[in-house]
């Protein structure tokens, strides 16, 4: 499976992100990244939505795009396509965060093996293969 990132439209790419990730998960299931920014606005923060199918949902983190980024929330894709909507509780209240197309560009995406177990084994067994090859001098 190979997935093609359309860089004209972010919410292209999330949407087949997220059908790629869901589809993944007969097979190896995939964990999707794609990091957005806002246009127009003076701030350099970085988001990346993160499709993980083993959890079922999209999360969302904000920052510079490093180990330290905050989870911002959960996301879902709007129906009509044009826009992605965030949610989290602050305080107990439900707080929505809206990004349309209009607004916001594509940066990077790339994918991956996701967190299970089956992933770590095939991890682990490449590792092992490799390890034959190699011309160890012990």
């Amino acid at each position: 499976m190979e997935l093609k990132f359309d860089k004209a439209s972010a919410i292209g790419c999330m949407i087949s992100a997220d059908k790629f990730a869901k589809e993944s998960m007969n097979d190896v299931p995939q964990r999707v990244e794609i990091m957005v920014k806002r246009k127009h606005t003076y701030d350099d923060d970085i988001y990346r939505f993160v499709f993980d199918p083993t959890f079922e949902s999209i999360f969302v983190y904000q920052g510079r795009g490093s180990v330290l980024d905050t989870l911002m929330g959960f996301a879902e894709i709007q129906k009509n396509g044009k826009g992605v909507v965030v949610s989290h509780y602050w305080f107990g209240k439900r707080m929505v965060k809206t990004f349309n197309d209009n607004n916001i560009e594509f940066v990077e995406g790339r994918y991956g093996d996701a967190h299970t177990p089956e992933s770590y084994a095939k991890a682990e067994k490449q590792d092992v293969e490799e390890l034959k090859t190699e011309n160890l001098p012990f």
